[in-house]
């Protein structure tokens, strides 16, 4: 009876092993579990894969919503330049109406004081060529309401001179009401309150 109960005793303590064994592991396996479901979240959130028009699978990084408004800002500002501020006499009016679906009222504003100047006039007249670019953009916030200053250049050419300018501008930039349109306005935004800080002259010299 003694051995019965000693054989009893020493297999209860291997099963309450073997069952300490078994909650450790589960438990181990448990916490490990969790451990790989916040890390694929994490990626998840900063990790994205997206297939474009041909099927290609590009990987992509989530940004903060302050981020990715400056980049398309920027983007925006630049394709401004492009459009507003880049002609010559056979196309100025498409870009010229381009541009002004990037921008508000202060850009109207601007287009109707460069025609009444005679801008557009000279441009046909000495068959000009105009290319505009941006060096720098600084981004600040007053009021509450997002502001841009560039450092800007223009290149007027004619024949084979060159004229270079300065193009610097100042103004407002915000979300537009009407959202992303594809073909004329794809950043979804508004540039107003436009200023032309300098637009000296730098140099002329040929080509």
């Amino acid at each position: 009876m003694e051995q019965i109960k000693n054989n009893y005793n020493s297999i209860n303590k291997v099963v309450n092993g073997y069952r300490s064994f078994a909650l450790i592991v589960v438990t181990s396996s448990l916490v490990l579990v969790l451990f790989l479901c916040f890390m694929i979240y994490q990626v998840s959130n900063n990790k994205l894969l997206v297939v474009d028009g041909q099927g290609d699978i590009l990987s992509a990084s989530k940004s903060s919503e302050d981020a990715v408004f400056k980049i398309e800002a920027d983007n925006h500002i630049r394709l401004f330049y492009a459009r507003f501020f880049s002609y010559d006499k056979t196309n100025y009016k498409q870009r010229v109406e381009l541009g002004l679906a990037l921008s508000g009222k202060s850009a109207i504003t601007l287009y109707e004081t460069l025609k009444a100047k005679g801008w557009y006039d000279k441009i046909i007249n000495n068959d000009l060529m105009i290319e505009s670019y941006v060096q720098t953009i600084q981004f600040y916030q007053q009021d509450g309401k997002d502001y841009f200053q560039t450092k800007g250049f223009q290149k007027v050419i004619r024949g084979d001179i060159t004229e270079l300018r300065n193009l610097d501008l100042k103004g407002s930039i915000s979300k537009n009401s009407s959202g992303r349109v594809l073909e004329t306005n794809p950043h979804g935004l508004i540039i107003d309150d436009i200023a032309i800080l300098d637009n000296s002259v730098v140099t002329a010299t040929p080509k």
